[in-house]
């Protein structure tokens, strides 16, 4: 038996792809087809990360999921992992680039000292609005976003600030709307951050107070105050006075069905800083 051989890159839009595995049980392989759709980043259902991925209207059910898909000529374009709720024909796959950033990494560091995908950390404005273009006197050469916010302890804290016009991230170039070039389409700036190994450098344009800058940023693991799903980890937690306290994660906000809307709002807007780096809570029955 000979292996499948990856794909070198992104597959295109409307190219046929077929799906194996053994959806809903069965006895027999079972081998759906259909077409690309769509390229861009989505929210992976597993890990809760914002990731590259491929999205096809070939048949991906219960069972699939891990399962190959191929292009007609019988290469490897991706692993199916999930499929669009209350929509028809509309799965998800990992595609070649997040699969090798994967192998990669981990065959450089090892199992257990991989660090998974980096992300940028700062929160952007797209820059379309010709008042706002005004306020910070950009004329209409300049394209790019404005940074809102950058989050603690991630790739570009210490090293872009709140203001800061980005408008190239590893010498592509940033639309007004956020986007980049990337495969035969546009993805979101925040992409590209995910395809870097954790403790490579990557180039940033911005423009800071008027003046054009060149500034490098070492990619960093993604950080949360309250992490996103966790697997194969053990609960950590404290008693003190009898009283039993744990980290606040996605995983318990989902144990409780997300029924504190304190806790929640912590999940969606909270943000690490030096003297906050973890929330810790304890049940109440």
């Amino acid at each position: 038996m000979e292996p499948a051989t990856l794909s070198d890159g992104l597959p295109s839009l409307r190219s046929v792809v077929l799906v194996a595995g053994f959806p809903v049980g069965g006895e027999e392989l079972s081998i759906t087809e259909g077409v690309v759709s769509r390229i861009e980043g989505q929210p992976y259902s597993h890990s809760q990360r914002y990731l590259l991925a491929v999205t096809v209207d070939a048949a991906i059910n219960e069972g699939n999921s891990g399962g190959p898909v191929f292009s007609d000529s019988g290469e490897l374009l991706g692993i199916a992992f999930q499929a669009l709720e209350g929509a028809e024909n509309t799965g998800h796959i990992i595609p070649p680039p997040v699969i090798e950033h994967f192998i990669n990494g981990v065959a450089a560091s090892g199992p257990d000292g991989y660090k998974g995908y980096p992300a940028d950390g700062i929160k952007t404005q797209h820059l379309t609005n010709s008042t706002l273009r005004s306020y910070y006197n950009l004329d209409d050469s300049v394209r790019g976003v404005l940074l809102t916010d950058v989050y603690y302890n991630n790739t570009c804290h210490g090293i872009l600030q709140k203001t800061d016009i980005l408008t190239r991230v590893s010498d592509r170039p940033v639309a007004n709307n956020g986007t980049v070039a990337y495969g035969n389409g546009r993805v979101d700036l925040s992409i590209i951050f995910t395809l870097f190994q954790c403790d490579e450098t990557i180039d940033l344009d911005i423009i800071r107070s008027g003046k054009a800058m060149k500034v490098q940023a070492i990619a960093k693991p993604f950080v949360r105050l309250v992490p996103l799903a966790e697997h194969d980890l053990k609960p950590r937690y404290f008693i003190y006075c009898g009283l039993v306290f744990q980290p606040l994660s996605y995983d318990y906000l989902d144990a409780i069905d997300g029924s504190s809307p304190i806790l929640t709002a912590l999940f969606y807007g909270g943000h690490q800083n030096p003297d906050k780096l973890e929330w810790y809570c304890f049940p109440i029955p």
